[in-house]
């Protein structure tokens, strides 16, 4: 590999021959090879490395995947993102973590989290120094876990791959 495409830093294939440009495999930047320098001759001056000078022909084209899907016009109201989030997982994290499992969701569930982290600390700390040995603490932790475990599986499978 000769280097890193400018437009996504993806790594580049190989030079094959005599090839004065390369195409970027992710982003389709097609990408200009200069020669390797002659010895003798000063790099620093001249601006350019030892390898060859790689600097792009054009801008950052859009992926070859968003192309075809423009093209045939698949994109629905809100798009599937390359990372989406996944129902069974936020379902597990909130049977093991209880209100923990928000910050899955963070962007959507930020205040939730806040607030069931607040109520725990404060109630709990109420309820050791006020009642000791009751089971007060007991159904507030009950109840923060069923808050959470019920919200994370009400939701649909779609409401997820579109976060």
């Amino acid at each position: 590999m000769i280097g890193k495409c400018p437009g996504c830093m993806a790594p580049l294939p190989r030079i094959i021959g005599q090839q004065s440009s390369v195409e970027c495999e992710y982003c389709g930047t097609s990408i200009q090879i200069e020669p390797p320098m002659q010895r003798g001759t000063n790099s620093v001056q001249t601006g350019t490395t030892a390898i060859g000078d790689i600097r792009p022909l054009t801008p950052p084209q859009i992926s070859r995947v968003d192309q075809q899907f423009q093209q045939n016009n698949q994109y629905s109201q809100y798009p599937t993102r390359k990372y989406s989030k996944s129902k069974t997982t936020a379902v597990i994290l909130s049977v093991f973590f209880s209100f923990f499992s928000w910050l899955y969701t963070y962007k959507r569930n930020a205040w939730k989290f806040w607030l069931s982290l607040v109520l725990y600390i404060v109630l709990s700390v109420v309820s050791a120094a006020v009642v000791l040995g009751s089971g007060f603490s007991i159904f507030l932790v009950l109840g923060i876990w069923l808050w959470a475990l019920i919200d994370n599986s009400k939701r649909t499978t779609e409401w997820y791959q579109q976060y």
